[in-house]
């Protein structure tokens, strides 16, 4: 069994493909997607500030 599957579940379209918790890539997009934000809010604090 490898560790990255295809994640080809037909009722899986757009961006619940993308960002779900079913597959490790799911979870990991969720994570890079919430630090990405939490990163940009800072720096956008720290540019009006």
């Amino acid at each position: 069994m490898s560790i990255e599957e295809p994640f080809d579940d037909p009722k899986y379209r757009g961006f619940q493909k993308y960002f779900n918790s079913y597959t490790i890539r799911g979870r990991s997009n969720w994570a890079k997607l919430w630090l990405s934000v939490y990163a940009g809010g800072f720096v956008l604090y720290k540019v009006i500030k």
